[in-house]
C-alpha cells in the first residue's frame, strides 16, 4: 500500500464504517443475504464492498483489481469471510483477509461466518460465527447492532438499539431465517462424517428466569417447570429435532413449550415425570449445586423409534448479563445442554436393560 492511499483515509469516528464481505463466487448468494442485513438493519449507516454485487461498493471497470482491492481492504474496519466447504480453494480469500489484518494497516477485525462446524485453521482464535446456530447469529446480530467496538476506529454503536432488545431479537431471527434458506448442505463434503450418539438441545435461560427459579418458595418444581417451558432453544441437532417430531431446523423463537406440547399432543395421558425429573436437576443447577440424577424415561414422536430417553443435564454455563441495574450485578443468564441418553428395556417390558459389572 502505498503512502497517498493511506492518507486519504478518513477517520471513521466520522465517516460510515466499511465493512468488507470475502466469499467465493459460488457463494454470493450467501454474500447476498449477509449485505442485505447488514445495509437494511444498519439504516444505511454501514458501507459494504461486495465484489459479486452491483448493489455494493465493488471494483471499477478497466482499473488494476489487486490494487482496488488493497485499498478497499486498507480501508475496511471488518472483514467478513464467508467459508463454506473446506475442499474448495480458498487462497485467494486468505489473501484478502491477510491484506486487511495487515499490521501496518488501520485496525480490521476479521470474523468468519462458517456454514457448519469446519473452518479455516488460520482463524481459529478469532471471533467464527456458525451460521447454523441460532444462538451464534443472536450474538453476532446483538454485537453488529449494539456494541461500540464492532467497528475499530468508528468507537460507537452503529444503531441506538439496546443490547438484546427485542428489535435486536427480531433482526437476529430473520437473518438466521433467511441464511438457511441458502446455505449449501451438511452433507456437501464427501469423506467426511459428524453423528451425535446421544441427541442433544441446549437450552437458556435468561437473568429474570433465573431469579424467578432463586426467589421461589412454596413450589419450586413447579416454577422451574414453567420457566423451562418458557426458555428458548438456541442449538440443537438432528436427533433431538426428530424426538419432537422436527424435520428441519428449528426457528430461532422456538421455545422448550413448543417441543412439549407437540410430545403432548402424541402422549395425550401422560404425566410428564420426565420433564418434572429434567426440572429437578435444573433446580439444583440454578442453585449452583451437583444436580442429583433422576431417571424418568419417554419416548420419541417417531412412531417407528423403540428407544426409550432420559433428559439429563450435562452442562451448564454462566454469562454475565449485560448491562444489568447495580442490584442486579451478580445477575446471570444460563445455558443448559440437555441430552437425551438412551436406554432399552427387558423383554418382559418393564424393566430397563442395564449392564452391571462383575463382582
Amino acid at each position: 500500500m502505498n503512502d497517498s492511499a493511506s492518507r486519504t483515509i478518513e477517520p471513521q469516528r466520522t465517516t460510515k464504517p466499511l465493512l468488507f464481505i470475502s466469499h467465493l463466487h459460488v457463494d454470493k448468494r450467501i454474500a447476498d443475504v449477509i449485505r442485505g442485513f447488514i445495509t437494511s438493519r444498519s439504516g444505511g449507516r454501514v458501507e459494504v464492498f461486495q465484489s459479486s454485487s452491483a448493489r455494493a461498493s465493488g471494483p471499477r471497470a478497466g482499473e488494476d483489481l489487486t490494487q482496488q482491492l488493497m485499498e478497499w481492504l486498507w480501508k475496511a474496519s471488518v472483514v467478513i469471510l464467508v467459508y463454506t466447504s473446506p475442499s474448495r480453494d480458498w487462497s485467494y480469500c486468505m489473501w484478502e483477509c491477510g491484506i486487511g489484518i495487515n499490521p501496518a494497516s488501520p485496525r480490521t477485525r476479521v470474523i468468519v461466518l462458517q456454514s457448519g462446524e469446519r473452518y479455516p485453521a488460520l482463524f481459529a482464535n478469532d471471533l467464527r460465527v456458525n451460521m447454523r446456530t441460532p444462538s451464534a447469529i443472536q450474538q453476532f446480530t446483538n454485537e453488529f447492532l449494539t456494541d461500540p467496538n464492532f467497528f475499530p476506529r468508528y468507537e460507537r454503536p452503529i444503531t441506538e438499539f439496546q443490547p438484546r432488545s427485542q428489535e435486536v431479537e427480531e433482526a437476529a431471527k430473520d437473518f438466521y431465517d433467511d441464511l438457511q434458506k441458502i446455505l449449501p448442505s451438511d452433507d456437501e463434503d464427501e469423506g467426511i462424517e459428524d453423528w451425535a450418539p446421544y441427541p442433544f438441545l441446549r437450552v437458556q435461560l435468561g437473568p429474570q428466569q433465573v431469579e424467578r427459579i432463586k426467589r421461589a418458595r412454596d413450589d419450586r418444581l413447579q416454577t422451574t417447570v414453567d420457566v423451562l417451558r418458557d426458555s428458548l432453544i438456541t442449538d440443537s441437532d438432528g436427533e433431538a429435532r426428530r424426538i419432537f417430531g422436527r424435520a428441519k431446523s428449528m426457528p430461532l423463537d422456538t421455545t422448550f413449550g413448543d417441543l412439549v406440547r407437540s410430545w403432548e399432543e402424541r402422549y395425550p395421558n401422560s404425566d410428564l415425570a420426565w420433564l418434572k425429573a429434567l426440572c429437578e436437576q435444573i433446580k439444583d443447577a440454578v442453585d449452583g449445586m451437583f444436580p442429583t440424577l433422576v431417571w424418568q424415561l419417554m419416548r420419541g414422536l417417531d412412531r417407528n423409534d423403540g428407544t426409550w430417553y432420559a433428559p439429563v443435564l450435562n452442562r451448564v454455563r454462566l454469562i454475565k448479563a449485560p448491562q444489568m441495574a447495580v442490584e442486579h450485578l451478580q445477575s446471570v443468564e444460563m445455558e443448559l445442554d440437555v441430552y437425551f441418553d438412551k436406554f432399552e428395556l427387558d423383554e418382559d417390558g418393564k424393566h430397563v436393560r442395564v449392564g452391571i459389572p462383575a463382582a
